[in-house]
């Protein structure tokens, strides 16, 4: 396993989470500006459609190992999933 990110997990692993959800919509929002369908994706990382849909809902958490793989197929950086865009920053700040 990468030592990049070292996610912290529930005790219940499947739990949804806000992290959780974020990292779902961050994964579908880059896949679409991929042009990407789920079932490309899917295919690349050897996983199911179904799973890539419940990994895009936050449903269940990628692993680290996963996360490298999507990472790779959509050719972004692991870090691309975890960046908060600026207006979300500012307005958590107040």
């Amino acid at each position: 396993m990468s030592n990049f990110l070292q996610i912290q997990y529930s005790k219940n692993k499947n739990e949804v989470t806000a992290m959780s959800l974020a990292l779902g919509n961050r994964i579908r929002a880059l896949r679409r500006l991929k042009r990407m369908t789920q079932l490309q994706l899917a295919e690349q990382l050897g996983i199911s459609v179904s799973q890539v849909s419940v990994i895009e809902r936050g449903l269940k958490r990628p692993s680290a190992e996963q996360l490298e793989k999507i990472a790779a197929a959509l050719n972004v950086s692991r870090e691309e999933f975890f960046l908060i865009p600026e207006k979300v920053r500012k307005h958590s700040l107040m």
